[in-house]
């Protein structure tokens, strides 16, 4: 037993370090209305971040929660209508969640560490959202049905 290589993950701890968060916020510089959520999201690890401006906030929030209900484990393209970019996201088999947009990739430690931050930030907005006058539109009462799903 003593012959044998200790194993590493310190490649692993430099990628995956437990800071995985959702930022995001409205662009306020025109009156907000529910038709036109537009904004800046920010998903990080703490290390490396994906960052998108001037993005439909609704549809990315509903894209996210939908990837929460089932991580897949084979690289899984989702599209974020009103986007042409495809945001893609796959469970290695450590567990750890995927999310690669354009050329930027951010992990989570786990599919519940995922799900936690994705509910957080889309509780957040759509607290924001429904104080904004008006009818929702599809897309906030997709999120509002999918925060209430388990």
């Amino acid at each position: 037993m003593g012959d044998r290589p200790e194993h590493s993950t310190i490649g692993l701890h430099i990628a995956v370090n437990g800071m995985f968060q959702i930022e995001w916020q409205l662009d306020e510089e025109e009156e907000l209305n529910l038709v036109s959520l537009l904004g800046e999201i920010t998903i990080s690890d703490g290390v490396y971040s994906i960052l998108e401006r001037s993005v439909y906030l609704d549809s990315w929030f509903a894209a996210l929660l939908r990837v929460t209900k089932a991580v897949p484990t084979d690289e899984t393209a989702i599209e974020i209508p009103e986007h042409p970019q495809k945001l893609v996201v796959w469970r290695d088999q450590a567990d750890h969640v995927h999310l690669m947009f354009r050329e930027n990739e951010v992990i989570a430690e786990s599919p519940a560490i995922f799900r936690e931050a994705v509910i957080h930030a889309a509780e957040a907005f759509i607290n924001r959202a429904t104080s904004i006058p008006g009818q929702p539109e599809p897309q906030l009462r997709e999120i509002q049905a999918l925060l209430k799903s388990p």
